[in-house]
């Protein structure tokens, strides 16, 4: 499974697990979890982080915590700590478009994606 959200700019873990979020109220949680993974929280809900063998933060995932929705409250806490943007998976921006030209073929390409399979499987394009 990839990431559902990806940070605009590179975050080194061990700066996302220094405290600094706390003053947003938001922590890490302990997890019996794999090497490259570890959870923040909110008090209610979860996100988990995965990490690169680099160190860096390389995509954030939906964590259990009673329900699968995403915590909101952490995502705004990462984005204003570290001054950078948080991209949805559908959104062109993960993918790497940058300009508004490559949004608008991305965008293209997604939609004729769908038209040919309207179920929607595999049909996540990557440039």
């Amino acid at each position: 499974m990839g990431s559902e959200y990806r940070a605009e700019k590179d975050i080194l873990a061990s700066e996302l697990f220094d405290g600094r979020l706390e003053k947003f109220g938001v922590h890490e949680v302990r997890e019996d979890g794999s090497e490259g993974y570890r959870c923040l929280t909110d008090g209610q809900k979860r996100l988990g982080v995965e990490i690169n063998k680099a160190g860096y933060v390389s995509g954030f995932i939906m964590a259990w915590s009673g329900t699968w929705a995403p915590s909101e409250k952490v995502l705004s806490a990462v984005s204003d700590a570290f001054q950078t943007k948080i991209f949805k998976y559908g959104e062109p921006e993960y993918h790497g478009c940058e300009s508004e030209e490559e949004k608008a073929a991305w965008r293209a390409k997604q939609k004729d994606l769908m038209a040919r399979n309207p179920q929607g499987r595999g049909t996540q394009y990557r440039p």
